[in-house]
């Protein structure tokens, strides 16, 4: 009985360029490896001849991998079918679930930081007690796209990780998320206000001095108290 072919995944070896992939299979003495198509145009944009690479170290293409049917797609099924057909791959993954990417988390937490130190600048974070809220989602927007979008784009390009993530993807993150941080902000700044009205949250202030208007300290005062035992001299 023949054994299965070993094909090494290339989502194992992360970030690592694929040519270096291509040798680290080889060496390990697996039989083939699965490529993503955002990294065979990285490569071919490096000069590395995939092909030509795979026949020399006796390698071959199992499956073209990443999720090519859905929103999320950085391929689109007829980049993949490209690929596949130059490499002679045996198969395309259609959809694939569960993928966990630690750069993920790093660009989550960058922008969350980034958010927060513009929004300080913004004042944001601050007592919004009086504030309108039309000027304060302006702000939010405000904060995003002049502060994270511009930040997280950098970085994506520096890190040569732009090609990880479909445009759809990135737009539809950068459009959401301060949309649902507004939403966020409305129904909180909308509910204090509700409960404000009905006596909850609510701050008292005190009238010192004479006040000759007995209707409207009628309707405004719900507590009188004599200050001249708090003067000095004058206690008990």
């Amino acid at each position: 009985m023949i054994p299965p072919p070993l094909i090494l995944c290339s989502g194992s070896l992360g970030s690592a360029p694929l040519s270096e992939k291509f040798e680290a299979a080889a060496a390990a003495g697996f039989d083939g490896v699965s490529v993503y198509g955002h990294e065979v145009r990285t490569a071919i944009a490096a000069g590395v001849d995939c092909g030509a690479r795979l026949v020399e170290l006796g390698l071959q293409v199992a499956e073209v991998d990443g999720d090519v049917s859905s929103v999320l797609s950085t391929e689109g099924f007829d980049a993949a079918l490209a690929v596949a057909l130059a490499l002679g791959a045996r198969s395309i993954t259609v959809v694939e679930t569960g993928e966990y990417d630690p750069a993920d988390e790093h660009h989550l937490a960058t922008a969350a930081v980034v958010f927060m130190l513009i929004g300080q600048s913004l004042r944001l974070y601050q007592g919004q007690r009086g504030v309108r809220l039309k000027p304060l989602l302006v702000r939010v927007w405000a904060g995003w796209f002049v502060g994270v979008v511009p930040v997280l784009l950098f970085l994506l390009f520096i890190a040569k990780q732009s090609e990880a993530y479909s445009r759809v993807t990135i737009s539809s993150w950068f459009v959401l998320a301060p949309f649902f941080i507004c939403v966020w902000r409305t129904a909180t700044t909308l509910g204090l206000r509700e409960m404000r009205a009905h006596g909850y949250n609510t701050r008292g202030a005190a009238i010192i001095g004479i006040f000759h208007d007995h209707a409207a300290r009628e309707e405004i005062c719900n507590r009188q108290l004599d200050v001249t035992r708090y003067t000095p001299g004058m206690a008990s």
